[in-house]
């Protein structure tokens, strides 16, 4: 079966708008054993919607829309796909009675002159939006279908969540799959040096599927249609093991979290650089308010010295960045938090601040535990917001060491 998404609107072409629908669906297929072959981003023009959906009836077999199924006037695929197929625009009882449903949801009236969500092409069934008020569409035809879901990412994925499963519009058939989650080496180092016996045995019954990370390391996805759960002992017994993180799909952040949590380990931060984004991740996960205590932003050399005691004498000989400063601004986190285990950071972001000694993209992070404290420099590569998340995952990378440990 030959699937494709074709992507409809001019904010996504600008560059004002970045579509997540696609990678979001790629995944999603992947799941139900079966890949999504095309994918199109045109503009909210009539000419170029009809010219895509001329080749994509003739090519593909399901054939997804997100976009322009508001209420605005560039909003233009529902009228373009009554032009396309031949079909009258028409009020729809069933996409009327969504609509109302959808507005007495969130508690307004709907006023059908402000957005006609009700009139559909004919022959074309209404789709319920899980989420949001604008219904879908649905459309088959002898040699294909269409399934038109609106742009907002949770509408679009809820909508063909809801379309694609109970109208058996795929042959469902689960991947298998298993991720190995690296640090601290290159990827053709692990394909041509680490792990080529490992893929040799692999590669007969499963693809080998690599990702690089911004933030360092490499993401290996093993994919195969028979149980390929064995594979975990093979890697954790390779020369690979060094370097593997996780075997998984857990974020650091959501695994640093399980594992404190299970370990009853309190958790505290003091953060320069970084800025609070440490603090951000972690809390982004559901449920770290079971190990995770707080954070100090520490920014200035008075917040530095008054609330997490770094000495002056400290800072002047050391420097603001280094580790010396990051070990005393972890331990004045761990006493002030009253944690187990904390993490001072502190660095330089750029594009100023740096020098010979001390470039763009220094970090000192420091650790500190009841029964024992460490620091140490590292020097990343990148632009401000880029080192940002790369001082970021360092750090987390160190606590999540010592948090194996204990």
């Amino acid at each position: 079966m030959q699937i494709e998404l074709i992507i409809i609107g001019n904010e996504i072409l600008s560059g004002d708008t970045r579509d997540t629908n696609g990678s979001w669906l790629s995944k999603y297929l992947e799941n139900l054993g079966t890949q999504l072959d095309q994918i199109s981003i045109i503009p909210d023009q009539r000419k170029c919607i009809l010219s895509t959906l001329s080749q994509a009836t003739h090519r593909s077999h399901l054939i997804i829309i997100s976009g322009g199924l508001g209420p605005t006037d560039d909003d233009i695929t529902k009228k373009t796909l009554a032009d396309f197929f031949q079909k009258d625009l028409k009020i729809n009882k069933a996409a009327q009675e969504m609509v109302i449903s959808h507005y007495k949801r969130i508690n307004r009236p709907w006023i059908p002159q402000h957005n006609h969500y009700h009139i559909i092409p004919e022959d074309f069934e209404p789709l319920p939006n899980p989420v949001g008020l604008a219904p879908g569409l649905f459309f088959q035809a002898d040699s294909f279908v269409i399934v038109a879901a609106p742009g907002v990412p949770l509408e679009f994925q809820s909508m063909i969540k809801e379309a694609i499963t109970p109208k058996n519009l795929i042959d469902i058939h689960p991947m298998h799959q298993l991720q190995i989650r690296t640090k601290n080496i290159a990827e053709e180092l692990i394909f041509n040096e680490v792990s080529v016996d490992l893929f040799k045995k692999i590669r007969p019954f499963a693809e080998i599927c690599s990702y690089p990370r911004s933030y360092g390391g490499v993401d290996l996805v093993i994919k195969s249609k028979q149980d390929i759960e064995e594979l975990k002992e093979d890697f954790l017994n390779s020369p690979l093991r060094p370097y593997i993180w996780h075997i998984g799909n857990l974020s650091l952040p959501e695994l640093i979290i399980q594992m404190a949590t299970e370990k009853k380990i309190k958790l505290g931060l003091a953060e320069s650089c970084t800025g609070g984004l440490i603090s951000s991740m972690l809390t982004d996960v559901s449920g770290s308010s079971a190990c995770y205590m707080g954070s100090i932003v520490a920014y200035s050399y008075e917040i530095k010295m008054e609330i997490l005691k770094v000495k002056k004498e400290t800072l002047d000989r050391y420097g603001a960045v280094s580790k010396e400063t990051a070990l005393e601004m972890a331990q004045g986190a761990f006493n002030q938090l009253k944690v187990d285990i904390a993490i001072g950071t502190t660095g330089i972001a750029g594009p100023l601040g740096g020098t010979h000694e001390k470039p763009v993209g220094t970090i000192g992070i420091g650790l500190c535990t009841k029964n024992f404290s460490k620091s140490d420099l590292f020097i990343f590569r990148g632009d401000r917001l880029g080192l940002k998340k790369r001082f970021s995952h360092a750090a987390l990378h160190e606590l999540l060491e010592v948090i194996k440990t204990i």
